[in-house]
């Protein structure tokens, strides 16, 4: 009982920030960071050092139709993975 309550008492208060949202626009300027990894990958000439190789192992029978559209849903669900960076010619 004592932790039901105090799970219920936690629910109420947030403990987080919300990301605040920003107007839409065509292109966003880059964080430090982001200029940081994209200097370091200029210098490497192309290397693949900063992907994020992944392998899933699926068992058992699936459709590669509905695995294939699954993946285009949640593409299309987070802007994140259709993020790319462009130089533009005003150094932006």
């Amino acid at each position: 009982k004592e932790l039901l309550s105090f799970l219920r008492r936690k629910n109420k208060t947030k403990s987080y920030e919300d990301i605040p949202v920003i107007e839409s626009k065509e292109y966003y300027p880059i964080s430090h960071n982001q200029k940081r990894i994209w200097v370091l990958n200029q210098f490497e000439g192309g290397s693949i050092v900063w992907n994020m190789p992944v392998t899933i192992e699926l068992k058992g029978e699936y459709s590669v139709d509905v695995f294939q559209k699954t993946l285009e849903n949640i593409i299309e669900r987070h802007e994140t993975l259709r993020t790319v960076f462009v130089r533009k010619e005003d150094g932006g």
